[in-house]
């Protein structure tokens, strides 16, 4: 028993060593201002002949996701063709310091435009938001992402940025271009770091789970993130009067919210 006690202990340190800070506000686009805008932490702009709207049947995780429908490329003089959402305010970074940019996306099959439809950006800002002179080059790859294998299922993007001597802050952007419909979940920005062998500070969740419902009575969040045993995330829930439905296999997880956290096994 203490064998596994230990083994359990040094999984759950190697994992929360790994489990770093999101720095995306409202990474999965579960806050939205009205049903066609996503709010808290995201501007949108759409290109003529697109729409956004709250998706809760196509989701990665929790309970909605960002659906992008964008039709034929406008031809009016002046009109705009690219839709994006942009990160604001900017999301505060530390020169020097790599970065992994990721999020996942869905492509629906009407989609004909699979190898020009999609393409992350961004742009790195002095430590006051005010433009600077960086290079851009290591935060928007040459092509677009290709959306041949999202076409009915979720895959992931993912690139390491490392931030620029001078600047401070960090626009990110998720760019839509015409013939695409495509849905966005689980934007992330974190921190790159070595996992160790001792966790960082911690409270304890208190936790239940029962028929793969979690349930938390001490949460400091409504926003719950699941990690499995090599420091991966593998969900994140909202929860209801305390409680969340899990869609996670039988094993070992780490359950987190804030700097709260639990193990839990299924």
């Amino acid at each position: 028993m203490k064998k596994i006690t230990l083994l359990l202990s040094f999984i759950a340190y190697v994992v929360l060593a790994n489990a770093q800070t999101n720095l995306v506000v409202n990474p999965g686009f579960e806050t939205w201002t009205d049903a066609a805008t996503p709010g808290a932490s995201w501007t949108p702009t759409l290109a003529v002949n697109e729409t956004f709207s709250k998706e809760s049947t196509i989701v990665h995780s929790g309970s909605y996701s960002l659906k992008s429908v964008y039709g034929a490329k406008s031809t009016t003089s002046g009109a705009v063709t690219t839709g994006k959402v942009i990160t604001k305010p900017y999301i505060t970074i530390t020169a020097g310091t790599t970065y992994t940019f990721s999020f996942w996306y869905y492509t629906d099959a009407s989609t004909t435009n699979l190898t020009g439809g999609l393409r992350m950006w961004g742009y790195w800002e002095n430590p006051d938001g005010t433009n600077g002179s960086f290079t851009q080059t290591n935060l928007q790859p040459t092509t677009y992402i290709d959306l041949t294998s999202s076409v009915g299922s979720w895959q992931q993007f993912s690139v390491d940025v490392t931030a620029p001597a001078g600047s401070g802050q960090l626009e990110l952007d998720i760019r839509f271009y015409n013939s695409v419909t495509v849905y966005i979940d689980d934007v992330s920005l974190v921190a790159k770091t070595t996992a160790g062998l001792s966790a960082p500070a911690a409270e304890l969740l208190n936790v239940k789970v029962a028929s793969k419902t979690l349930t938390v009575t001490n949460s400091p969040s409504n926003t719950v993130d699941i990690f499995n045993t090599v420091g991966a995330k593998v969900q994140s829930v909202q929860l209801t009067n305390g409680s969340a439905d899990l869609n996670l296999s039988k094993g070992l997880y780490i359950v987190r919210a804030g700097n709260a956290t639990a193990k839990i096994m299924l």
